[in-house]
This record gives structure tokens, sequence and C-alpha cells, in this order.
């Protein structure tokens, strides 16, 4: 009897559909049969409470897997992902799960993950601002950053030195938003030991790339302070950044440099 869903030649590709996810669900026991052989309280331990140290936000790439690149097990890093590794305030889900990882997981670290090679940020220097469709409008704080830095993107050559340059920015960008979140000013306030890490992974051999990391408290001199006013997201724009690294990351000539606050704040 032939698919009442396919007339024409050839395999139904609704068969191949199916037949492709009963093979994922196929690998999934073989999984769990290899897991359980190489330790035999595997699961019956990631049932268990977790002390949660790592809270990562990384890119949805499948080729950045966050568990591994900083060796540590499932159930020892709270991750949120999404295309870009942003932290805007307008992203509910990236909101939630910071206030969820600070204030109830009680996390002492949190990286903010990008990769060179990311297609979202590619996308924010070649892409019209009015492609239509979500993407083009998802990306638009990358294209923000990109515009904020225009002139020191142009001193490089076009092409991947750009795109790679625009990535590190990126991540300084997003550690900015993190650090000025009211979670985790509040954290800071309430004198938390809490730290804030910018990396990039480097696809082409594995390894972390630090950009910028804070100090765990707010008082010491790298670390985000907010000037004495509203803690809504309204005053987000009088919070500043009360020091950070001279140089810019990765800079190879004197005209390339500047300070970590021009790269995230300048307007």
């Amino acid at each position: 009897m032939g698919c009442p869903c396919h007339s024409g030649p050839g395999a139904c590709p609704s068969a191949d559909l199916r037949s492709g996810f009963a093979a994922r669900l196929a690998a999934n026991k073989e999984w769990a049969a290899r897991t359980l052989q190489s330790d035999s309280e595997y699961f019956k331990d990631l049932v268990g409470i977790q002390e949660i140290e790592v809270l990562w936000i990384g890119c949805s790439d499948a080729r950045v897997p966050a568990n591994a690149l900083i060796g540590l097990k499932p159930g020892e890093v709270f991750v949120q992902r999404n295309v870009g590794n942003l932290v805007t305030y307008k992203d509910m889900s990236a909101q939630s799960c910071l206030e969820y990882a600070v204030n109830v997981l009680k996390v002492k670290h949190i990286i903010v993950c990008g990769h060179y090679g990311c297609p979202a940020v590619r996308a924010a220097l070649t892409m019209p601002r009015r492609t239509d469709g979500l993407f083009s409008l998802w990306i638009q704080d990358i294209r923000d950053t990109r515009d904020r830095n225009v002139e020191a993107l142009r001193k490089l050559p076009s092409g991947p030195q750009q795109e790679d340059r625009l990535v590190e920015l990126n991540v300084l960008r997003q550690v900015f938003n993190v650090c000025t979140s009211p979670v985790v000013q509040q954290a800071w306030d309430a004198g938390r030991l809490l730290a804030v890490h910018g990396l990039v992974y480097q696809l082409d051999n594995g390894h972390l790339k630090a950009l910028y990391t804070t100090d765990s408290a707010p008082h010491k001199p790298g670390s985000f302070t907010r000037s004495p006013s509203s803690t809504s997201l309204n005053s987000i724009a009088s919070w500043r950044s009360s020091g950070g690294p001279e140089d810019e990351i990765g800079a190879d000539t004197e005209e390339q440099r500047m300070s970590f606050e021009q790269l995230s704040l300048k307007s």
C-alpha cells in the first residue's frame, strides 16, 4: 500500500522523518546504558540536590557545548543559551534565568561566552537592517554594538578580522548588561561573592579566550557600581563602570586601543 501523503517515486519524506527521530530515541537508550555501565550511581546522583556555582550564558550554536568546555558534568552548570549569547533587558527568558541563578541557586560565577565564527555576529555585519523576520530584529543589539564601535572596526580588514572583533565587543557588551542588571547589583550590595566573566570560544582549537573578569564585590577597582539612583530598569543609563582594563582586548596597534568603558558604553 502506498503512502497516503506521498504519491511520487522514492521513499516517503514523512517516513524518513519518523525513522530519523526513532534513531535518536534509540541512541538515547544506548547512551543511558553505557553511562550506567561506567557509573551505576550517575542518574541517582543527578536527581539529587545539586550545588551549582556557575551560570553559563552562551550561544545556541551546537558547536559550543557548555559543560564540556569547562570540564563540568551535567547538573554542575546552569545554562542559558540564545542566538548570539545576548543578555538584553527586554528578554524575559534571560533575565528570569539570571535572577534564578543568582537569588535561588546562589551561583558564584556568571560566564558570558561567545564564539568566533558566530553566524549572528556575521549577520549583524552583513544583513541589511530592514530585513524582515524575527532574527533580524533579535540581532539588533549586536548591530548597536557594531555602530558604537564602527570607527575601530573599520580600521580592521573586512571579513574575518572585523567579525572576530565584533564577537569580542558583543561579549563585553553582554558582560556589561549582566553587571548592571538589578539582580547582580543587589547581590553585590548585599556583599555576595559573585564574579562575572567574558569569554570567547575558539572553534579551531577548543580553547577559551578570557576577555574580562570583574571583581567579586562592587567596591573593588575594576568591578561595576551604580550611581545612587533608582534601581529600576529605567535607570540603567545612570549606571557606570568604575574601572576596567586600559587596553582593548586583542589590540595590535596603539590606534586600536580603547578602554573597556569606551567599548561597552560608547554612544
